[in-house]
């Protein structure tokens, strides 16, 4: 395994929860019209009935609010009680996590004592968010608490909650966001960027759409499609998602394809093994230590194959958690997504073909060379994938 680093400022081992003092992504543009209302005693909405909206607006609604989600750009309280209960697991069972999480990410309360004023003006009142987190579980099907927390949530014991907390699907998540390159060339080549702090994510998604909106830039990021004129606007991008996301990591894997009859099955094992080497190097780093809760995106291809080939990458990668790391690695989604859901997998489309095309050069030296060049440089690959130094712990490259 051969590391290199990325020159951007390092972050504490394995935070996953934002500090206090940082401000919040925006500012709530008005008051929540649940204010004011008293929480009831029992948990709203657990009945599971739709009053007030019939089956298919909820259903429309779900999708809006899934979208919300990907995109990054969570708006209104719904969406942004979604977006955290998407990104911070352990907030689906516990309303209070819910609420410090809201306060820190959305009111920019900064951890310090809060004052009856800021109740009153200030922090969106509990009541709220609990029905909000009512209607995306309990109508929305979304983003649901343990089994034992649904059944039993007014008279879960706090040794049961604790409990239910520990388990494999409340882990703290790393997601990664892949490609891959290399089916013309001499080498295959897999890789992406991995995120662990979910702030980054949404900070990375809403930098670069104000990039995009600024410069009316509307067109997709991907380095096949790099053209000479829009090699500036490709640089700036990526500086703003390195500005955005400073601890995110970029990994690779490469494999000589001398010899290789089946590439499809081949990049399908060179993905597994990139996700092991990846989480293997994420724990012994102290970046992102295990126990952990694993979620893996991939550009999507074709419908069928794409359902086959995820299905076997994460039934591989289960397997490995189970068997070789004692259950510390759990399962989260593993799915193929169209690029222009996820702005972070253009980010991997880009650092990918350029490793690319540093392993399997074109016949004349041209733009995209420079841009390759241009990319590697600023994560800390100054010499390209064939350099590398073994004492980093940010970026890697890895030989299978």
């Amino acid at each position: 395994m051969t590391i290199q680093p990325h020159n951007r400022p390092q972050r504490e081992a394995s935070r996953h929860i934002p500090k206090g003092g940082q401000a919040p992504l925006t500012n709530p543009s008005s008051k929540d019209p649940h204010q004011g209302k008293e929480a009831s005693a029992e948990d709203p909405g657990d009945s599971g009935s739709s009053t007030d909206l019939t089956i298919q607006q909820d259903e429309i609604k779900a999708k809006a609010l899934i979208k919300a989600v990907e995109s990054g750009r969570p708006k209104s309280i719904e969406h942004r009680v979604g977006s955290i209960l998407s990104h911070y697991p352990s907030t689906r069972d516990c309303d209070i996590d819910l609420q410090l999480k809201y306060w820190h990410l959305w009111d920019g309360w900064d951890g310090q004592s809060i004052s009856p004023s800021d109740l009153k003006k200030r922090l969106t009142r509990l009541n709220s968010i609990i029905r909000v987190r009512a209607r995306i579980q309990n109508r929305y099907n979304l983003f649901q608490a343990t089994e034992k927390i649904r059944k039993r949530r007014r008279t879960l014991s706090e040794e049961e909650r604790q409990v239910a907390l520990n388990s494999p699907d409340r882990f703290d998540f790393i997601s990664v966001f892949a490609d891959e390159s290399g089916k013309t060339g001499d080498y295959l080549v897999v890789g992406g960027v991995w995120i662990s702090d979910p702030r980054e994510l949404l900070q990375l998604e809403q930098a670069l759409a104000d990039w995009r909106s600024a410069n009316r830039f509307e067109s997709e990021l991907h380095f096949s499609e790099l053209k000479p004129q829009k090699v500036t606007s490709y640089r700036e991008a990526l500086n703003v998602v390195l500005s955005a996301a400073p601890s995110m990591a970029f990994k690779a894997l490469k494999l000589p394809k001398a010899g290789l009859s089946d590439i499809t099955h081949a990049l399908d094992n060179l993905f597994y093994h990139y996700i092991v080497k990846g989480v293997e190097h994420e724990h012994l780093t102290g970046r992102c230590v295990l126990p952990r809760q694993i979620r893996f995106w991939k550009d999507a291809e074709q419908p069928g194959s794409d359902l086959l080939r995820i299905a076997n990458i994460r039934n591989r990668v289960a397997q490995y958690g189970q068997a070789c790391l004692d259950g510390k690695l759990a399962i989260g989604e593993f799915e193929c997504k169209p690029s222009h859901q996820f702005a972070v997998l253009q980010i991997a489309d880009l650092f990918v073909g350029s490793v690319g095309r540093l392993l399997n050069p074109g016949a004349n030296r041209n733009h995209k060379d420079e841009f390759a060049e241009y990319l590697l440089e600023r994560i800390g690959m100054p010499k390209g994938p064939e350099v590398f130094s073994e004492d980093k712990d940010v970026s890697a490259l890895f030989n299978l």
